[in-house]
């Protein structure tokens, strides 16, 4: 007696299962999934290689000005003829630069550069004194601060030194008033609002800058520091935008293969499987037990029953695996068994 023949399962053409992939990636081709993609793709790119390299760049110009600023802050101090001679515009590159300047100060013509605060963030003056060069020009020398809440115009300025002086100061490009406001005149000096050659009235051969004098140099009041240089935020700013442009590309690497793997029921296959309440409803309640929604034991009895049922009489049953979609796997919430029969 020769025993049962088990009948292998057929398999499918290739054909078969090239069609099947393309049919799981057929949901790329609707408006909303293009739309997602390209909105993704897009934002990625703007993140990546417009906005990152953006603040790479910005931190950069601000490392490279701070390397600047602390060489040319902490460079010997030099006549001022050497980096500044007669005729020449005092630039951003010099800015900060020490030097040393032999001169007279002219008393008399000493104003007053207000709207400015000092390291404190207080409303300060700054006093500007010209300083008459042994060549005959004119070079005007910020002394430094004084609080502009003691001296609002009741009180004199201080004097500068008498006599020939020599300074010790950094050099400063021209600052302008923006808005080009007149001066102010108050009961013991003039208030401007810039730092111009024009600043100090009745001057000729002025040269082209500014200084502002160094701690202990002699006429000095409060003096003005070396700002604080400081990288920025730019840099953890490149790297946030780096971090979103691969979110986005991830997060839909993510949803494209959920969806290829695991689709959701077709609702033409499937009715009940997208079921609103409002259909639950109209379809009526639901009062006998063959209504309720399947267990996971009655699934695992009608699968024994289809395997019982196969075309393989007499012989042990083939099993066939079945494939859920992610609606099949969810329980559905049924409100019918809220209400008695």
């Amino acid at each position: 007696m020769s025993g049962p023949v088990l009948q292998a399962a057929p398999t499918p053409a290739p054909e078969d299962g090239l069609s099947q992939e393309r049919s799981r990636a057929a949901f790329l081709a609707s408006p909303g999934w293009i739309s997602a993609i390209v909105g993704a793709i897009v934002g990625s790119a703007l993140c990546l290689f417009v906005l990152a390299p953006w603040q790479f760049n910005r931190n950069a110009e601000r490392s490279a000005e701070n390397a600047r600023i602390i060489s040319t802050a902490t460079a010997d101090p030099v006549p001022l003829a050497e980096v500044l001679p007669a005729g020449a515009q005092a630039t951003d590159q010099l800015a900060f630069r020490p030097v040393t300047v032999t001169g007279t100060f002219l008393a008399g013509e000493q104003v007053a550069v207000g709207l400015r605060q000092n390291q404190a963030s207080q409303p300060s003056l700054e006093i500007l004194t010209p300083l008459r060069l042994s060549d005959g020009s004119v070079l005007l020398v910020d002394r430094g601060y004084l609080s502009a809440n003691t001296y609002n115009g009741s009180i004199p300025l201080p004097p500068p030194p008498a006599g020939i002086v020599t300074i010790t100061a950094r050099i400063q490009p021209y600052q302008p008033d923006p808005l080009q406001r007149p001066a102010i005149q108050r009961n013991g000096y003039l208030e401007v609002r810039g730092i111009v050659a024009t600043s100090v009235p009745g001057l000729s051969d002025v040269r082209g800058g500014f200084v502002q004098l160094t701690e202990n140099s002699p006429g000095v009041l409060g003096a003005i520091s070396v700002p604080q240089v400081e990288s920025g935020p730019f840099l953890s700013y490149a790297w946030q935008w780096i971090t979103f442009g691969t979110m986005a590309l991830l997060a839909l690497s993510f949803f494209i293969y959920r969806e290829v793997v695991d689709p959701r029921d077709d609702p033409a296959e499937n009715p009940d499987a997208d079921m609103s309440p409002e259909r639950s409803a109209t379809a009526g309640p639901r009062t006998g037990p063959a209504d309720a929604a399947p267990t996971d034991d009655s699934a695992d009895r009608d699968d024994s029953a289809n395997r019982d049922d196969s075309a393989n009489p007499g012989g042990p049953p083939i099993a066939k695996p079945q494939r859920r979609s992610r609606s099949a796997r969810t329980p559905r919430f049924d409100r019918s068994q809220l209400y008695d029969s």
